[in-house]
């Protein structure tokens, strides 16, 4: 911890960090937690929509009638929609951060 670190102040909420470092926008861990916490609803949904989608392009065809490859279907579908899941959180994050910023600066 540099002697910055120390005597920096949140660039969101003007506290001093607890012990922790700010992130590379002067953010505490507080504030980005809380920012994490309103873009998770909207990564969920788009994820659930990606997952829908999938399953009516596995329906449509005819994947899913295959019980030799069914598990590796569902399985992919199950990480490509954790990974839109977390791209769309940090894109929802990124979004709302700068909004932030923009409102304040």
């Amino acid at each position: 911890m540099t002697a910055h670190d120390v005597h920096a102040a949140c660039g969101r909420c003007g506290r001093a960090p607890d012990g922790g470092k700010l992130d590379a926008e002067q953010w505490c861990a507080e504030c980005r937690k809380a920012v994490v916490r309103r873009a998770t609803p909207s990564a969920f949904a788009v994820a659930v929509l990606f997952a829908v989608l999938y399953l009516v392009v596995l329906t449509w065809t005819g994947a899913l009638e295959s019980t030799n490859f069914l598990v590796f279907w569902l399985a992919l579908g199950a990480l490509l929609a954790f990974g839109t899941y977390k791209v769309a959180r940090r894109v929802a994050f990124d979004v709302i951060r700068s909004r932030i910023a923009r409102t304040r600066g």
